[in-house]
C-alpha cells in the first residue's frame, strides 16, 4: 500500500474499535501516535507498540499540546483518525428518560470534542499546506433508527447518538468545504452495528435487516481505513462512507 502519510493518529484508541484500527496500521508498518483519555502508560506506548500520548480531546489546550509536543521533536503530524466517544451521565437511556439536561450535556460533549479535533487538527495541516482528519460517525448520524430490532432487549438507540453523528458528519462537510483549497481534507467513516456481546434476541433482529454479514467486527474498517490513508484516496474530500453490510439499503 503506497501511503499519502507519514504518521497516522488514532484517537480513542483504548476503545473497541480505535484498538482495532491502531492494532491494524501498526501491522502495516505505519507510525501510529495513540492518543486516550485513559491515564498514560508508563512506557508511553500502547500494548500494540504504538507511542502514547493522553489527551482529553474536549479540551483543546490539550490536543495543542500534542501538536506543539511533536513540532518541538521536528516530527510532522498529518493524519488524524477519530474514533473516540465522549459521553455524559444521561447516556443509554431512553427517549422518554433523558432530561433537557442530560441531552444537552451530552450533544454538547461530544459534538464539542469533534469540533476541537477538526479545528484545531485544521489550523495546523492548513499551515503546512496537507493533512486528513477522518472522523468516525454512524449509519444513525444520516438515517432514523429502526426500533424495532430492540424489541426484546432493554437496549435502546439513544436521541443524544442520533444528535451527535448526524453533527459530524455535516460538520466534516463544513470543515471540508472551508478548508477546501488548503490541501486539507476531511472525511467520515459511517460503521453499522459493531459486534460487542449484544443479546442474541438484538443480533437476531439486527441481521434481518443486513447481507449475509450482519453485525461488523472492530476489524471491520480496516479496509477504508486503509484506502482513507493511501494516495488512492486523494480524490476524496468531504464524504461519509458508510460500511454496514446493506443494513440501511
Amino acid at each position: 500500500m503506497r501511503l499519502e502519510f507519514e504518521m497516522v493518529i488514532v484517537i480513542g484508541s483504548q476503545g473497541l474499535l480505535g484498538s482495532a484500527v491502531l492494532n491494524h496500521l501498526m501491522g502495516l508498518g505505519i507510525d501510529c501516535l495513540a492518543i486516550d483519555k485513559s491515564p498514560e502508560r508508563e512506557n508511553k506506548t500502547t500494548e500494540h507498540g504504538a507511542r502514547y500520548f493522553q489527551a482529553d480531546i474536549c479540551k483543546e489546550e490539550q490536543i495543542r499540546t500534542v501538536i506543539y509536543t511533536f513540532l518541538e521533536q521536528n516530527q510532522e503530524l498529518d493524519c488524524v483518525i477519530n474514533l473516540a466517544y465522549p459521553r455524559g451521565q444521561g447516556y443509554g437511556k431512553t427517549l422518554d428518560e433523558v432530561s433537557y439536561r442530560e441531552f444537552t450535556d451530552d450533544v454538547s460533549l461530544h459534538i464539542g470534542a469533534f469540533f476541537n479535533v477538526m479545528k484545531v487538527f485544521g489550523q495546523h495541516f492548513a499551515q503546512q499546506k496537507r493533512g486528513h482528519i477522518i472522523s468516525v460517525a454512524s449509519i444513525y448520524g444520516s438515517q432514523a433508527p429502526d426500533f424495532g430490532i430492540y424489541q426484546g432487549t432493554s437496549m435502546t438507540m439513544p436521541v443524544q447518538y442520533a444528535a451527535t453523528k448526524a453533527a459530524i458528519i455535516n460538520l466534516n462537510r463544513y470543515f471540508a468545504s472551508y478548508y477546501k483549497k488548503s490541501g486539507v481534507r476531511y472525511n467520515c467513516v459511517s460503521p453499522g452495528g459493531v459486534a460487542d456481546n449484544q443479546n442474541p434476541a438484538f443480533v437476531k433482529n439486527y441481521e434481518k435487516k443486513t447481507g449475509l454479514r450482519g453485525l461488523l467486527k472492530p476489524e471491520s474498517l480496516n479496509g477504508t481505513i486503509d484506502f482513507l490513508v493511501s494516495k488512492k484516496a486523494g480524490y476524496i474530500n468531504g464524504q461519509n462512507i458508510i460500511i454496514d453490510d446493506g443494513f440501511s439499503v
